[in-house]
């Protein structure tokens, strides 16, 4: 039942993404990157170990030109990669992760976004006691909140809380340029 809600969702969600692209007659016509974002975002995740790792991810947004009430919604896909989390000898990390999501938003004031995120991650994650590893591949609900500040009118930065697993939470700063 969870890959076919997954593979809904993200029907749903490249279709929106489809939809609003081919609007523009040639993808490599600035039209076509028009409302869309691209960014990067670090994180300390915390895989229940003592110790954190790092998650770096690139991520690719855009507008669906859809509003749900004062909110605006966008399409958000995410691939990142970790560094381990350490508990004695058990190291735990993600070799990588790839994440649609719905993000809906709104503006309060002076540039000065808070938004909510939720959607699936497909990650694959690896784990190694002394000599011995495993690794298992997880599709898992995401769901986050987060706030971004507009420096300059194409230029944001971020702070985001995101669970992307039962047993992987995120905190991170990222950044995105917005065409």
């Amino acid at each position: 039942m969870k890959k076919i809600l997954s593979l809904a969702f993200s029907a749903f969600l490249l279709g929106q993404l489809a939809q609003s692209s081919a609007q523009a007659n040639d993808f490599t016509s600035p039209e076509a990157l028009e409302n869309t974002q691209i960014g990067v975002g670090i994180a300390a995740v915390d895989m229940n170990l003592n110790s954190s790792g790092a998650l770096y991810y690139l991520s690719v947004q855009k507008d669906l030109e859809m509003m749900m009430g004062d909110f605006d919604s966008f399409a958000l896909f995410r691939l990142g990669k970790s560094t381990a989390a350490k508990k004695g000898n058990l190291e735990a990390n993600f070799d990588f992760l790839l994440s649609g999501l719905l993000k809906n938003s709104i503006q309060l004031q002076n540039g000065v976004n808070v938004y909510g995120l939720a959607g699936f991650t497909v990650a694959k994650i690896s784990e190694k006691v002394l000599t011995a590893s495993s690794s298992v591949t997880d599709l898992s609900f995401t769901y986050g909140f987060g706030a971004t500040y507009e420096f300059f009118p194409n230029l944001n930065f971020g702070l985001e809380y995101a669970q992307y697993s039962m047993r992987a939470t995120a905190f991170s700063l990222n950044t995105a340029y917005k065409f």
